[in-house]
């Protein structure tokens, strides 16, 4: 197991033992589903966009640059510990219910842990994460 593994996944692909601890990270349910289909260890608002920028991103009125700049200021450093905590002891796979993982806010959140790890020394170079279905 490699500490920093941090990997995206669509919330409704199919669980996966290799997924490690799987947290959502979106300001809503993903729509009907239940809580037991998900196979999720935490629904984790904390992390997600505000709706505001969601919706500024979503409805095309911000370029992605500036989606990135103003979604990393939102984010609370105390509010990442516990993602923190779970990449530092295993692989952490962060679901979303987004069609388009690579152009939502999980490859943002995930370069944000991993330089937060690197800034502790857990993970030395940038890891490939890239598994991301």
């Amino acid at each position: 197991m490699l500490i920093g593994d941090v990997r995206l996944k669509r919330v409704y692909q199919h669980s996966a033992q290799q997924d490690g601890a799987r947290w959502l990270v979106d300001q809503v349910w993903p729509r009907g589903k239940r809580e037991e289909e998900l196979s999720v260890e935490q629904w984790y608002r904390a992390v997600a966009p505000s709706r505001r920028l969601r919706h500024a991103w979503e409805s095309g009125r911000i370029d992605r640059t500036t989606f990135e700049r103003r979604y990393r200021l939102e984010l609370n450093p105390g509010d990442l510990e516990p993602l923190l905590a779970q990449a530092r002891q295993r692989r952490l796979t962060l679901v979303s219910a987004v069609r388009d993982l690579e152009s939502s806010h999980l490859p943002i959140l995930r370069e944000v842990i991993l330089e937060a790890l690197r800034g502790e020394g857990v993970v030395s170079e940038p890891a490939s994460v890239a598994e991301t279905h």
